[in-house]
């Protein structure tokens, strides 16, 4: 009997030690590591996959999910910088289409956005067609490319017209494109003491598919002089500005015709010393998508120098807005 119960008492104590040694053992053990790693990324735990995966990449470089996984995880985190080389070792890789979406998310959100135009491109006809259409035209919209924008807005209005996918664009493309009138003044004073008001009324429209910038305006300035017992004088001028984005270089010209000086309650110096009419004009190349200009022309330094700007100069005509949240909050 004392026999038997040893027995059942060794048998005993032998389970408990085997159950209590198997449950030491952690499930994971004798898993790779990536796999450690893929789950934190499915869980959106980027920040344990960046601090991983370089390690794990390097004894596994065959590992390309993980690499998609730690690209994606670095572009999501902000660091899209750090992630284009990533995203670019992936390319020609099973996982190509979905690091090529990447690689061109990562292009234009660091202001390379010539260079996210092809991979946008290439990805018509996948899995993520509308994700790349709509950063593609956001792209060219970012690039003042309104005209070649608009369409590819409208697509996307078409293909998801119960979602906000492409609304914003939308919204900035057709405001770029409208033909619209504007009328303003500047006013300027300085030390001498002269002021000057500088009223302007200016038109502008599109041609040949929107890719076609022409604008006129006019004014009649006025200065005048409070320490030469209120003398003045007025200058009329009319501008002419053409903009061909669609050429070579995206020419672009304007031009000034100022009209002789109204002298006739000027002091003596000018009565005595007439102002001609003249003619200025600029013409400006765009060389680079950074953007970089190369300007031509004959300046009006008079009104440069006092701070007026022409009324057919970019600063007038361009819209102002901000890229944050045209690409990452709108994915269809």
């Amino acid at each position: 009997m004392r026999r038997m119960q040893r027995g059942l008492a060794a048998a005993l104590a032998l389970s408990l030690f085997a159950f209590a040694a198997h449950a030491q053992v952690s499930p994971d053990t004798g898993w790779p590591a990536s796999e450690g790693l893929m789950s934190a990324y499915r869980a959106g735990n980027y920040t344990e996959v960046i601090k991983g995966a370089p390690a794990t990449l390097a004894a596994e470089p065959w590992n390309n999910e993980l690499r998609l996984a730690y690209a994606y995880s670095l572009i999501w985190s902000g660091r899209e910088w750090q992630s284009t080389a990533e995203f670019e070792k992936l390319i020609g890789t099973e996982v190509e289409v979905d690091a090529r979406l990447g690689l061109a998310n990562s292009y234009a959100w660091t202001g390379r956005l010539g260079e996210s135009l092809p991979h946008y491109r290439l990805l018509a006809g996948t899995k993520h067609a509308g994700e790349a259409k709509q950063g593609l035209a956001n792209s060219l919209l970012w690039m003042h490319r309104e005209d070649l924008a608009l369409p590819l807005f409208q697509e996307l209005r078409v293909t998801y017209p119960d979602q906000e996918v492409g609304k914003l664009g939308l919204f900035y493309a057709l405001r770029a494109t409208r033909a619209r009138t504007t009328l303003g003044t500047t006013y300027n004073h300085d030390n001498q003491p002269m002021s000057r008001n500088d009223p302007v009324l200016s038109h502008t429209w599109r041609m040949f598919d929107n890719s076609l910038i022409l604008g006129i305006a006019g004014g009649e300035s006025k200065d005048w002089f409070e320490n030469a017992g209120g003398a003045s004088y007025k200058r009329r001028e009319y501008t002419f500005r053409a903009e061909a984005m669609a050429l070579p270089l995206e020419p672009r010209l304007y031009v000034t015709r100022v009209d002789e000086l109204d002298t006739e309650n000027a002091g003596t110096i000018f009565r005595l010393n007439p102002v001609p009419a003249r003619t200025f004009g600029e013409l400006r190349l765009t060389l680079a998508d950074w953007p970089l200009y190369v300007n031509v022309g004959r300046i009006d330094w008079g009104k440069r120098l006092a701070g007026v700007t022409n009324p057919a100069s970019p600063s007038w005509l361009q819209l102002h807005r901000s890229r944050s949240g045209l690409l990452r909050r709108e994915s269809p």
